[in-house]
Formats: structure tokens, C-alpha cells, sequence
């Protein structure tokens, strides 16, 4: 009970991003025919119909917008530690999500065991009653009006009059029948049974009632509400189109009149399946003396934005490894592994376990990030992994290949680069794994440690990451990036005299100087090599990345 009615949760959760969407689209629809907004709204039942596992799904796409197909993780219901980590997958609500959960359950406080498996038992026994009471009332009001017209007349085909109803509807999914009040006159026959036989030419019929299943076994979400609502009124709205789409203004005129004297009271909307006069009878009116024939480019631009739709958000976010994005590496090339920090890996030292790393690098899944709401997290920690004759970073020139892996703090996200051309950032689906990678690494006794201090531009207004010195105490080598534009890498060694740092590039083309404070180093423009200029955006100057006297503040040491 508890892993399917987490797993219902977040299929709920994950529709509901396509149904948002279609609540927006329908402003961006207005002039458009309404069929086309209905298109939309089935499929919003697709996608709650759609199973969420990615083992399961066959849809996958680069194009997806959905940021989380797992917002409650299966961590909730762990026996033995529970851990509410939200994952909605937008950034800024996850981090507040978050903080507020380990705000009440912080270091120290103690989670009893089966807790979140208890309370998902008891949310789903929750779910089940309501669900079928839901369908108790929807299934009886089928019944009763079933009972009240069965003493109805056949005037012909499948249309009916009833003296017991004081408005027109359809009922039936199999066998559907056009029930009419017996006081109808013969022109408000004539307008009624235009706009049923449009719901019957739509199957309208067959989808509003699966339309309520979905909602019956989606009724705690909020979303699904509002979005059966508009549906209904969309299917109605769809139809008086399709009615009064060759009416003059005389015909619009009295078809509105026949559609104010049969509106039904709200407190009677559940009981009636596509009653003529069910809802938004305001907004229907208003519709049809304002409808003109859309223009063909509307009809297209509606077509399209239905493809793009299911393009985006049908589709579950394609999954990769970090090894799969990186198609040229090959396990077999791989001379080193180097950490940001120094340390260092070598097949000559330990090969085995180089091809353990590998394997670990390939479980770790990746997709791109849609919705990026911040400045990615410098604080990370890289991998990179070379495919030539180098041993170390600081022995590569520009003919050898080199990929580096970019981690943040939470290990939840990763930049990729080959060193001179850096990718978009990427979401990491299982985190755990990279920690664990880490963790690893770090306790293999084959590993050379080389002390290092880290100092990083921070007033730096750069919008991926800023300006960062590494300065290598055991050999004296550096690295610096002062920009992810930049093609070339700034690796060399240092020397320190009196109260300045002097980095001179291996090649000999390139020195800068830094005056060294207590915390930190101070640029000096005036005696080190003149930085090119950059520009980030279009609409901005270029300039250069680090300025006269900027401030390098030390943010770690090892």
C-alpha cells in the first residue's frame, strides 16, 4: 500500500505540471477553436494514466519540462531512516521545501522507524475511501436518473422525451440516448439537438465520464479539480462552436436565449452527464456573440502548440550516464583520474580500481536541468579522467583529451566540460552515488595526496561560476580559471617572494602577480600579463574578468 500509494502520488504530482500548462495555454487559445483545448486536456489523461517509473515508461525526450517525475522519493517510506528530501525539481521551492522539513526534524531528533510507511498506509486506506465514495455518489446519480427516464418516449433514433426533466441531456456510454423536457417547443428542439449531437459526434459522452474516473482517483489534488472544471466548460464550449459556427446574429441570438432558459442550477451540476444548459452559461453566451472563424495561421499555431505540448511534457526526462555523455570515453583510454584537490589517480599505481570508478561513473544517472533558477554552486568537487600519456593536470598540453566532471556541494548537479568547452549543467537523478564515489576515493590508500588552497574571486559577476586559483603546495604548480570562455588553460607553477605570489604559465607565456594578505590575495593588474576581455550576453560590454585589485579570498585548505 505504501510504495503504490507513493508512486500515485507522484503520477498526480507529475500531471499536474502538463495540467498547468494547459490552464495557461488556454488564455494563449483564446481566439483559437476550442477543440483544440480539448486535445490538450486528454492529454492531461494520458499523462495520468502513464506509469511514472522510468523502467516502465517508454516516452523519454531531451525536450521535457517536467522537472521531477519522483517529488516524494521512496527514502519517505525507509523502515529504518526515513529522510524527507522533497524534489520537486525546481530549485528555489525544493531548497525552502527543505529547509523547512530539517528545521523540524534536525541532527539529533530522533524519526521512529516505519514512520513514513505507516503514514502512507494511512493516507492510502485515506485515498481509497473517498475514492469510492466518489464513485458510489457518481454511479448513483447515474442510476437514479436512469430510473426517472425510463418513462420516456422514442421520438426518433436515439433521441427521447421525458416528462419527468426539466432540461435536455445525454445519457449512456453504450448506448447513449438525447433525453428532451416534453414543454419543448420546435425551434428549441431544433438548437438543443444540434449542440447533443455535436457531444455525440465529439464522444463527449465517453470522455467526460473517464474524465471523472481520473478525478475520482485523483481527488486530493487540487490541480485535478480546477482542470475538470475548465474541461467541462471546454467540451460545452466546443460544442455551441461547432452549432453556431454558420448561425447569423438573429440565429446566435435565439440560440442563447434557449441556452439561458435551460441552465442549470449549480447545486445540480454532479447529477446531470453533459446536460445542455450544465455550466459557465456567462461565459458561453458571451462566446457566441463574440465568435468569429478563426483565421487559418491560429488553427496551425494551435496545432502546433498541441505537439509541442505533448512533446514536453508527455515525455519523462532522458536519462543518461555520465559516462554515456561523454560517448568518445572509453574505460580502456583512461591513464588518471585527478580530484580537484589534488589528489590523484594513475593506472600505473592501481588499474583495477580505475575500472571500479568507471563503473560507478556509468550508475550515475544524469538529465538536463529545464527550469535553472541560480547561479551554479562553485563549490564543487571534479573529477577528470584523461585519455593520454599525461599522469597529472598539471602535465597535459593542449593535444591531449580530458574531460572534467563538475560536482556542487550536494553532489545534485554536474558541469561537464572537455576542458575547453564546458556543457549545460545537468541534474543528478541518484546524488548518493556520486557521495559514495567520493567517499571512496578518498579512503583508497593508493591515492597521492598533494596539500592544496583554493582562493575565489567572489565579488565576480559572472553567472556560472567565478574566478578561481588553486595553488598546489606540494610541487608549486597552480591552477587558474578566470573565465569559462576562455580556450586556454592557465596551469603552471608559483613562487612566493617577499609578500607576492608570481604564477608563471608552463608554456612561459603568461605571468601574474597577487599581493598575499592574511585571508586572501590581491590582483595586480599592473605587473602581470593583461587579461583578454569577455562578454556574457549580448546585451552587455566586454570586459575583463578579473580587475585591478580584485580580491581572491581563501575558501579552503587541506
Amino acid at each position: 500500500m505504501d510504495v503504490g500509494f507513493l508512486n500515485h502520488i507522484n503520477i498526480s504530482i507529475t500531471a499536474s505540471y502538463i495540467a498547468l500548462a494547459v490552464i495557461l495555454f488556454r488564455f494563449l487559445l483564446k481566439k483559437a477553436p476550442k477543440k483544440y483545448t480539448c486535445i490538450l486536456w486528454l492529454l492531461v489523461a494520458f499523462r495520468l494514466i502513464l506509469p511514472n517509473s522510468d523502467n516502465m515508461f517508454i516516452f523519454t525526450s531531451i525536450f521535457s519540462l517536467i522537472p521531477s517525475t519522483e517529488v516524494l522519493p521512496n527514502t519517505l517510506i525507509d523502515n529504518t531512516s526515513p529522510q524527507f528530501n522533497i524534489n520537486v525539481g525546481v530549485e528555489q521551492i525544493d531548497k525552502r521545501i527543505n529547509a523547512f522539513l530539517d528545521n523540524r526534524y534536525a541532527e539529533g531528533v530522533t524519526v521512529p522507524a516505519n514512520t513514513g510507511s505507516s503514514l502512507m498506509n494511512i493516507l492510502g486506506f485515506v485515498w481509497i475511501i473517498v475514492c469510492i465514495g466518489i464513485l458510489i455518489y457518481a454511479v448513483g446519480s447515474y442510476i437514479y436518473l436512469h430510473r426517472k427516464t425510463r418513462a420516456s418516449i422514442c421520438v426518433k433514433g436515439n433521441t427521447f422525451i421525458c416528462d419527468y426533466i426539466s432540461t435536455p441531456f445525454i445519457l449512456g456510454m453504450v448506448r447513449p440516448r438525447i433525453l428532451l423536457p416534453s414543454a419543448l417547443s420546435e425551434e428549441e428542439s431544433q438548437y438543443i439537438l444540434a449542440h447533443e449531437k455535436a457531444h455525440l459526434k465529439r464522444l463527449d459522452y465517453v470522455w467526460k465520464p473517464i474524465g471523472l474516473l481520473l478525478l475520482a482517483v485523483h481527488w486530493f489534488n487540487p490541480i485535478m479539480w480546477i482542470s475538470y472544471i475548465l474541461f467541462c466548460r471546454d467540451i460545452e464550449l466546443a460544442c455551441d462552436e461547432y452549432v453556431i459556427k454558420n448561425m447569423n446574429a438573429e440565429d446566435k441570438k435565439t440560440y442563447s436565449t434557449v441556452l439561458l432558459k435551460f441552465s442549470i442550477p449549480k447545486k445540480l451540476l454532479s447529477a446531470y452527464p453533459l446536460a445542455f444548459g450544465e455550466i459557465g452559461i456567462r461565459e458561453r453566451i458571451k462566446a457566441v456573440f463574440q465568435y468569429k472563424k478563426p483565421a487559418v495561421i491560429t488553427s496551425i499555431l494551435a496545432v502546433i502548440l498541441c505537439i509541442v505540448t505533448a512533446l514536453c511534457f508527455l515525455a519523462n526526462p532522458k536519462k543518461t550516464t555520465l559516462i554515456e555523455e561523454v560517448d568518445e570515453l572509453q574505460s580502456s583510454d583512461i591513464y588518471s583520474i585527478d580530484l580537484d584537490d589534488g589528489n590523484v589517480f594513475s593506472t600505473t599505481e592501481n588499474e583495477s580500481y580505475i575500472e571500479t570508478i568507471m563503473d560507478e561513473l556509468n550508475e550515475i544517472e544524469m538529465g538536463r536541468i529545464p527550469f535553472k533558477t541560480e547561479k551554479f554552486n562553485v563549490e564543487f568537487k571534479t573529477i577528470v579522467l584523461y585519455d593520454s600519456d599525461s599522469k597529472s593536470y598539471e602535465s597535459i598540453d593542449e593535444s591531449d583529451k580530458y574531460w572534467e566532471f563538475n560536482f556542487n556541494s550536494e553532489c545534485n548537479e554536474v558541469w561537464i566540460g572537455n576542458g575547453k568547452n564546458f556543457s549545460a549543467i545537468y541534474k543528478i537523478y541518484n546524488p548518493e552515488k556520486v557521495i559514495q564515489l567520493f567517499e571512496s576515493i578518498e579512503k583508497n590508500n593508493n591515492i597521492k595526496s598533494n596539500p592544496y588552497k583554493k582562493y575565489v574571486y567572489s565579488d565576480s559577476e559572472n553567472e556560472l561560476t567565478q574566478p578561481r586559483i588553486i595553488l598546489f603546495e606540494q610541487d608549486h604548480s597552480f591552477q587558474f580559471l578566470y573565465s569559462l570562455l576562455s580556450s586556454y588553460l592557465n596551469w603552471g607553477y608559483y613562487e612566493i617572494k617577499d609578500d607576492n605570489l608570481i604564477l608563471r604559465t608552463d608554456d612561459g607565456k603568461y605571468i601574474y602577480s597577487f599581493k598575499i594578505e592574511e585571508n586572501g590575495l590581491i590582483f595586480d593588474a599592473e605587473n602581470s600579463t593583461e587579461l583578454p576581455e569577455y562578454k556574457y550576453s549580448f546585451d552587455e560590454d566586454a570586459e575583463a574578468p578579473v580587475p585591478d585589485g580584485a580580491f581572491f579570498e581563501l575558501i579552503n585548505m587541506d
